[in-house]
């Protein structure tokens, strides 16, 4: 059974004629099921796939059984986020898809996944190196050896949505309730093969905790020793301005040691293998260069530095 719950009575009217879908403003039934249930699926829809560019739309919830779709447009997330952070309980583990996704679309919102199952990445594991593809539409038909049962392709009409304006067709909530009706029974499909090929406490302990850590890296970046940074700048400032201060020296040393050096023009078109007085200072001798490349170059000798 899918619930859609919406204070909005302006989506299209199938979806609240339905017999598949209850449209309701009364979360007990989600109550219930988190209290009965400690295993959830887990999704979101939002507005692009960019994170900091995108806004969230709608959060699902569920298992096979039933799938409880929450409606986030025009404020609706500012009451639905307090009631689902009181609700979860950090005993819940919640199975998704390339969740540090929603984790990040979630995040802003003030809302986090306290335990986490990621069956992208356990099937990027079960197929490293194959060259098979891993999303969801392919896992779900590799693992549970059926048809997803509903188009991928209309998740791309969420991109031209906006939270404010986005208005829904049943196409819609069926998308959204099928994207999680099956990631329970995915994860335990691979359950079986990443313990016969010895790699699930590998993906239980550092795979899915790593997808929390990745998702606060990018959004809130790497904290830093300010002061530690602040000392190695300093410190590199130093070092430039001595280099700076020996190479100043240097030049001085060579126009010393070969006023000629001094003033003449210099010509960007001269030729490599040769140098002349019409080519580079018209007062120089002419001075032949190897044509091969120097390794142990004297920096007292006006041929080598030329």
């Amino acid at each position: 059974m899918i619930y859609f719950f919406t204070n909005r009575q302006d989506h299209h009217s199938l979806i609240y004629k339905s017999a598949k879908i209850t449209v309701s403003n009364d979360y007990s039934v989600f109550t219930k099921f988190a209290e009965d249930n400690l295993l959830i699926g887990y999704d979101s829809e939002g507005t692009g796939n960019r994170i900091y560019k995108s806004e969230i739309l709608l959060m699902q919830f569920g298992n096979n059984e039933s799938q409880f779709v929450f409606d986030c447009t025009k404020g609706q997330f500012k009451s639905i986020i307090p009631y689902l952070n009181t609700t979860i309980t950090k005993e819940h583990i919640f199975f998704g898809h390339n969740l540090k996704y929603d984790r990040n679309l979630a995040y802003p919102y003030n809302f986090i996944l306290p335990k986490i199952f990621d069956t992208m990445i356990c099937e990027q594991n079960l197929n490293l190196g194959s060259g098979l593809l891993n999303n969801l539409k392919v896992t779900y038909e590799r693992r549970l050896r059926k048809m997803m049962p509903e188009d991928k392709g209309i998740g791309k009409e969420f991109l031209k949505m906006t939270n404010k304006t986005a208005t829904f067709d049943l196409r819609h909530i069926m998308y959204a309730a099928g994207d999680i009706g099956g990631l329970i029974d995915i994860a335990k499909s691979q359950k079986i093969l990443l313990e016969q090929y010895g790699q699930y406490n590998y993906i239980k302990y550092v795979e899915n905790p790593l997808v929390s850590i990745l998702s606060d890296i990018e959004l809130k970046g790497v904290p830093h020793d300010k002061v530690l940074w602040k000392s190695l700048l300093d410190n590199k400032k130093l070092e430039k301005y001595n280099l700076e201060k020996e190479l100043d020296i240097e030049i001085l040393r060579l126009g010393k040691g070969n006023p000629k050096l001094v003033g003449g023009k210099f010509n960007l078109n001269r030729k490599r293998a040769i140098v002349t007085q019409n080519t580079l200072f018209s007062e120089l001798p002419v001075l032949e260069i190897e044509n091969k490349n120097i390794h142990n170059i004297n920096y007292s000798s006006s041929k080598h530095i030329i």
